[in-house]
């Protein structure tokens, strides 16, 4: 009786062993989680805005605006106005970050992109139409010929310009629109980061002027490369 049931064990654990081979085999077979990705994905850089690096001290932090609060009829002229200028200043700004200027107008070409950007992205949660605001055709036409044809100098010059020319109407657009409370954050930031880039700008057309030893640059019209040159 004895030498039967020694017999029947066996026998069941031969046939429980390959199952359990098997199941051990898959086990150590099948990545894990963190095997599958070694790597996590890093976690979102706070010193980034849209890829760019906050290299330059700017406020990134998009303060929230109430987006089902609707836009007041009366405030629209007004936000459509700071539209149009954040789009001009960030393609300004953009292209100053780019190009072989000063250390000076590169850096007030990164504040500028990173300061409009913000302000943009915030008109058009509160106002989805005014993402397709566009930059004035007048303004492209002086944009484009400043992309193609402006040197190092008559370029951050010309950016200075616009700042200088641009941003007190934006300020003051800003301003209006931070009266209301879901515009209140971004203006409690984003005014004065633009009068400080507004100082900038004033300080690089003094210096070029100081530099030339001529009068202060006029700072009326941001100007033509080929208008000038004709």
């Amino acid at each position: 009786m004895k030498a039967h049931l020694t017999a029947t064990a066996l026998c069941a654990l031969l046939v429980a062993l390959p199952a359990a081979a098997q199941q051990d085999q898959s086990r150590s077979t099948t990545p894990s989680r963190a095997e599958q990705n070694p790597t996590s994905s890093p976690m979102a850089d706070p010193h980034k805005d849209g890829g760019r690096p906050e290299s330059h001290g700017g406020t990134v932090h998009a303060p929230q605006v109430n987006a089902s609060t609707p836009l007041p009829a009366d405030l629209k002229p007004t936000a459509e106005s700071l539209a149009r200028n954040t789009i001009t200043a960030q393609q300004y700004g953009n292209l100053a970050s780019k190009r072989h200027t000063s250390g000076a107008v590169h850096e007030l070409g990164d504040k500028m992109l990173l300061t409009n950007s913000r302000i943009n992205r915030a008109l058009t949660a509160a106002a989805p139409e005014l993402g397709n605001v566009q930059m004035p055709e007048k303004e492209r036409g002086t944009f484009d010929s400043l992309a193609r044809d402006a040197d190092e100098t008559q370029f951050g010059m010309n950016v200075a310009q616009w700042v200088v020319q641009s941003y007190p109407q934006a300020i003051s657009d800003l301003e209006k629109l931070g009266q209301q409370g879901q515009f209140q954050e971004l203006a409690s930031s984003a005014v004065p980061e633009m009068k400080s880039q507004l100082s900038e700008a004033q300080s690089i057309l003094q210096s070029a002027s100081n530099a030339s030893g001529g009068q202060p640059t006029s700072t009326g019209t941001v100007t033509d490369p080929k208008k000038k040159s004709d």
